[in-house]
């Protein structure tokens, strides 16, 4: 089971670590509209993407956030976004570049 809290992100990362015969699924089971996947564009610059996510790490978690219109104002063509409707299974590429933001008030369960 995975948790994230409201108002809250991963930063952008891959999860190369597990292994590459490991695949991950996951299931969200409680979430909402103001939570979704983004996957960056090829087109992505990862220098100006760092420089600008260095300035919402919150030092005292493990959370990032990012103000979400400068996020999109920023680089809305570097990314899609997608909103993983609860009860369905999904897969993605973990081992490519990837976050996960809960814009909203509920945490965010999923079972992976």
């Amino acid at each position: 089971m995975l948790r994230r809290a409201p108002e809250s992100a991963y930063s952008l990362h891959d999860d190369r670590d597990i292994g590459s015969d490991v695949l991950r699924m996951q299931v969200p089971i409680i979430t909402d509209k103001s939570a979704f996947l983004a996957l960056p564009a090829d087109s992505l610059d990862r220098e100006a993407f760092n420089r600008f996510a260095s300035d919402y790490i919150e030092r005292t978690s493990d959370d990032t956030w990012f103000e979400l219109d400068d996020l999109t104002q920023r680089f809305e063509r570097d990314f899609e976004y997608f909103f993983l409707e609860p009860g369905y299974l999904y897969y993605f590429d973990t081992n490519k570049l990837h976050t996960l933001i809960n814009a909203g008030n509920t945490a965010r369960i999923t079972l992976a």
